[in-house]
């Protein structure tokens, strides 16, 4: 087909107000009338989405997978019933090092900010922060919400049941009345408070949001072009080393480190995250098929040390490196290991897995209440069947929160703000220049 650059007027014509592409457009007959340029045919997806906001980065799905796993493993760390019923803490560290998947999900964050926003960084401008801002709204905000309104409808009936139910009164202690409007605006992870607050998990999530507000700053701090990789190395040093410090100084060399020094944890590994983009950006370009191969390897032995670690309770302080390294290794390896996760159950678990993430501490508190069949007090086989259970409560709960409320408001909230934006909200994959004066349809618009 013959591919031709559409001169300004033919790109600036528009067809008539009461066209329809639907209707109008016969495939057969105006086939050979149309031009098209091909976006996607031929040039790689980074070519593409240089500069296009309308063309999405393509999801790296054994990053998906990856994440849907980590959510799994702090589901079962913070699963107590689970490790003191069967004494698994005595066989393996692997679940009392589930906290680790926090940090996995940081260095995470951190990569994927940058595949995504990083070609943007010449065109920074206060309403480009403003809409970057609101679409990491519409990712975590609506969900958080509708958690803490069903957390605050389960301290209602507290208030109403109390003196009858057990425990502190309710309104206080972790679910008081301060910690729900700094829960509401995600700054319970900034240090004011020293425990989590309502949404347990959620201080992570307002730790991040602290390092979204700073994204704009650390990318083109990070990403400057006139920044070597030396100094991309040293200021990945200094990151580590600041890791290093606190959890030493704090936790004792676990990365468990206080709630209220969160952001000591979070920010510097955001930063790794970056980091670990420019390795992915330096190595894509000259990346082979025999090389996809290596590094399919490379990335099943790198994911195979970060859970061997964590099986013998070696130092935490080998995670972030590990992660940094497995991020780009993994998004670029071809092999068995990337093909397995990519399967599409796993990458279903990735995509809700914001969702388990955040609701599993309500469901196990919702369980805990219930406690059907008096499980809750279960060992050996019965307390793996009722962990096995909780888990697929939580799944479920999951998919039911993904699908009703994550996935419908994100799309309100973001075609809100393509309205806020004024832009097309056709992201075409193709674009079609359609020439109204070669319409065979219409015979008043045939060419003189």
């Amino acid at each position: 087909m013959r591919r031709t650059q559409p001169t300004a007027a033919e790109g600036n014509r528009s067809p008539p107000a009461n066209f329809s592409y639907r209707k109008n457009f016969r495939w057969k007959r105006i086939l050979p009338q149309l031009e098209f340029e091909l976006w996607i045919a031929a040039a790689p997806v980074r070519h593409v989405a240089r500069g296009n906001p309308f063309v999405p980065r393509r999801q790296i799905l054994q990053l998906t997978s990856l994440r849907g796993l980590a959510a799994v493993w702090v589901l079962a760390h913070n699963d107590m019933e689970l490790r003191a019923a069967t004494g698994v803490d005595a066989v393996t560290q692997l679940l009392a090092r589930g906290y680790l998947a926090v940090d996995f999900f940081f260095v995470l964050s951190g990569f994927v900010i940058a595949r995504v926003y990083a070609e943007r960084l010449d065109s920074i401008s206060l309403r480009g922060y403003l809409d970057f801002l609101g679409k990491r709204i519409a990712r975590i905000v609506p969900l958080l919400w509708f958690l803490l309104a069903c957390r605050v409808g389960m301290e209602v009936v507290r208030l109403i049941r109390h003196p009858a139910t057990a425990g502190p009164p309710p309104f206080t202690g972790h679910y008081s009345w301060q910690s729900l409007m700094a829960s509401l605006s995600m700054t319970q992870g900034w240090g004011g408070f020293s425990e989590p607050t309502w949404i347990f998990p959620a201080w992570s999530v307002s730790c991040e949001w602290a390092a979204y507000l700073l994204a704009p700053l650390t990318l083109v701090w990070l990403l400057a072009r006139r920044r070597t990789r030396l100094g991309g190395g040293m200021v990945g040093a200094i990151c580590l080393f600041v890791v290093t410090v606190g959890s030493l100084a704090l936790a004792g060399g676990r990365l468990e480190v206080p709630l209220r020094f969160g952001l000591l944890r979070c920010l510097p590994e955001f930063c790794l995250g970056v980091l670990a983009w420019r390795l992915f950006a330096s190595w894509e370009a000259s990346l082979t098929d025999r090389a996809g191969r290596w590094l399919d390897m490379a990335a099943a032995a790198l994911a195979a040390l970060l859970l061997g670690s964590a099986h013998f309770g070696l130092t935490d302080l080998m995670t972030p490196p590990t992660v940094v390294l497995l991020l780009p290794v993994l998004s670029l390896a071809r092999g068995p290991f990337t093909r397995a996760l990519s399967w599409r159950g796993l990458v279903y678990l990735g995509e809700i897995s914001f969702a388990v993430y955040l609701c599993q501490m309500l469901v196990m508190s919702l369980w805990r209440m219930a406690d059907p069949w008096g499980l809750s007090q279960a060992h050996g086989i019965g307390a793996e069947f009722a962990f096995a259970l909780r888990l697929v409560l939580c799944l479920a709960t999951a998919a039911a929160l993904y699908h009703g409320i994550e996935k419908p408001a994100r799309a309100f909230c973001r075609t809100w703000l393509s309205r806020w934006r004024g832009e097309d909200k056709l992201p075409a994959r193709a674009v079609i220049v359609f020439q109204p004066e070669l319409d065979p349809l219409r015979p008043d618009r045939q060419a003189a």
